[in-house]
């Protein structure tokens, strides 16, 4: 159990200070332990489930990837009366305003750019006040903690260490699920944000961390990943 000067816990859920602005739990949802990946969860899904496509994501209208579109958070009906064409594969321009994005293609919906927590893992499965960090907590949990490769109970992790204060967290490498498997399992650790990427709608924010053998170093920092994937939630808390 967590020392009560370094943390506690909040609905029979353990929490470290960080001397972050939120605090972050020991656990992924469905991980028994810190090393363990727990439940994987596609994005602004509540339940694991054992394939992660686009054809049973929850908010799933058509199409794949920068062509997807969604009845929530984005749409490509409302906004896509207009000829777009594509001038790269990360850009959309429209051939009036010659100023469109992507964004404007699928657009935001209510400007919605976080998650209701009607459709955060993290509140739906232990309850206010735990939530989905935010791309900024993530951040800060970056730029604000030293990062270390580690093993705990024979698992591998990253050992995620205050520089405010030295309490710390581990996070495991834990893959990311795509179909009916897993990939990158014990090399690549993936944590959702409750961010959404607005210029590619298709996208959430998270985090990702790994070693890599091609820089001889360990890589750290936000990334972009299709929604329908299947990526571990660390909760935190106000």
């Amino acid at each position: 159990m967590v020392n009560t000067e370094q943390g506690g816990i909040i609905n029979g859920h353990e929490w470290i200070d960080l001397g972050l602005s939120v605090k972050w739990a020991t656990c992924n949802i469905g991980a028994s332990s810190p090393g363990e990946p727990g439940d994987y969860f596609a994005w602004g899904e509540t339940e694991p489930k054992s394939e992660y496509s686009w054809e049973n994501y929850k908010f799933w209208v058509s199409g794949k990837y920068m062509k997807a579109t969604f009845n929530k958070y984005c749409s490509g009906h409302e906004q896509n009366q207009e000829k777009l064409v594509q001038t790269s594969k990360f850009s959309w321009f429209n051939i009036f305003s010659k100023s469109n994005t992507l964004q404007k293609k699928q657009g935001l919906i209510g400007n919605k750019l976080c998650l209701d927590l009607s459709d955060d893992a993290a509140h739906a499965n232990w309850g206010s006040p735990w939530r989905l960090p935010t791309k900024k907590e993530l951040d800060e949990l970056v730029a604000e903690c030293t990062w270390e490769s580690a093993l705990l109970d024979k698992m591998r992790c990253y050992k995620v260490t205050s520089n405010r204060n030295g309490n710390y967290i581990y996070l495991p490498l834990s893959g990311l699920r795509m179909d009916n498997k897993i990939q990158s399992l014990d090399y690549v650790g993936h944590c959702w944000s409750s961010s959404l990427k607005t210029d590619e709608t298709y996208t959430a924010y998270g985090i990702n961390f790994g070693y890599s053998s091609t820089f001889e170093s360990d890589m750290v920092g936000w990334s972009s990943e299709s929604r329908s994937y299947g990526l571990p939630v660390r909760p935190v808390s106000d």
